[in-house]
C-alpha cells in the first residue's frame, strides 16, 4: 500500500470515507472488512476503485458504525492489510439515548467456550462467532484502577497495528468493570516449544510467539499488554521483562527503544 488507510472521525448522520493507494502486478483483488466480516455494497455502504485509489464510503454514519475496519489487497505475490479507527461522535439527544439503552454485548455476538489461557491481569477464552462461526480468542482484561491505563494503552496499540505476523484485533466490548479483545486465534503451542520438539534448543519458553497452526510452521506475536509507544523525542524507560529475554537497558534503568525488542 503506497497510502496507507487513516482514522476517521465524524459525526453522526455524515459521510465516513477510507482511501487507500494500492499498486500491485498483478492488479490486486481488494477487500473491506469491519472486524472479521466482509462487507458488501448497500444502501448506505459503497466500495470505489479508480486506478490505484481504493474507498470505503459509509452514508449517514451510526453509531455502531464506529470501530475497526480493514482494507486487504491479494494477488498472486502475496496480500498485504492496513487497519484504520472509525470514530462517530454522537450528539446529546443520541448520548442520552444510549445511557437508557443497553451496550453492546459479547455474548449477543460470540459464544463463549473454554479458558485457554491467563495472563497477569487477564483472561484469555476461546470464542466462536455466531455469523459466520469464526473461532477467535477473547481477552477479558479488568478495568480496575492500577490496569485500566494499561488495558486501554494496548487496545490503541492494536488497532494501528496491521500485520500478518500479529495477531489482528477484530472486534472489542466493553462492560462497566471489563474491557474485551477479540483477537485471532493462534494455537497454545508456542515457538520455543515447537523448537524443542524438534531437538533444536532447550531454554524457557517466551509465551507471545506463538504457533498459529499445530501443523504449520507460521508464527505470529501476540500479548501487548505491556507495550508502549516509543516517542523518539523523549527518553522511555521500561521495568517490565521476562528475566531470562529482558534486554540490558530495563536492568541498567537506561532509555530504551525499538532496538530493545529485537534483544
Amino acid at each position: 500500500m503506497q497510502v496507507p488507510l487513516e482514522d476517521v472521525q465524524v459525526r453522526c448522520g455524515e459521510m465516513a470515507k477510507f482511501q487507500a493507494i494500492i499498486e500491485g502486478n498483478p492488479q490486486p483483488v481488494v477487500g473491506w472488512f469491519k472486524g472479521i466480516s466482509l462487507l458488501l455494497d448497500s444502501e448506505r455502504i459503497y466500495q470505489s476503485n479508480e486506478g490505484t485509489s481504493y474507498s470505503l464510503i459509509l452514508y449517514n454514519a451510526r453509531a455502531e458504525d464506529g470501530g475497526v475496519y480493514a482494507c486487504m489487497a491479494k494477488n498472486a505475490g502475496g496480500e498485504v492489510v492496513c487497519k484504520a479507527e472509525l470514530v462517530v461522535q454522537e450528539d446529546k439527544k443520541s448520548q442520552e439515548a444510549k445511557k437508557r439503552s443497553p451496550r453492546r454485548k459479547l455474548h449477543s455476538f460470540y459464544e463463549v467456550k473454554q479458558e485457554i489461557g491467563r495472563g497477569s491481569f487477564s483472561i484469555l477464552k476461546r470464542v466462536i462467532h455466531k455469523a459466520n462461526r469464526v473461532a477467535c480468542a477473547a481477552k477479558f482484561i479488568p478495568l480496575r484502577s492500577r490496569t485500566r491505563e494499561q488495558a486501554y494503552r494496548e487496545r490503541d496499540i492494536l488497532v494501528q497495528l496491521s500485520h500478518d505476523r500479529i495477531t489482528q484485533l477484530l472486534d472489542q466490548f466493553e462492560t462497566r468493570k471489563t474491557l474485551i479483545l477479540i483477537l485471532e486465534l493462534c494455537s497454545n503451542e508456542d515457538l520455543l516449544d515447537r523448537l524443542y520438539k524438534k531437538n533444536k534448543v532447550t531454554e524457557a519458553e517466551p509465551s507471545n510467539i506463538l504457533m498459529v497452526h499445530p501443523d504449520r510452521d507460521d508464527i505470529k506475536i501476540c500479548d501487548f499488554g505491556f507495550a508502549q509507544r516509543i516517542n523518539p523525542s523523549q527518553p522511555q524507560h521500561s521495568t517490565y521483562g521476562s528475566p531470562e529475554f529482558v534486554p540490558p537497558e530495563v536492568l541498567s534503568r537506561s532509555p530504551v527503544s525499538m532496538a530493545s525488542d529485537v534483544w
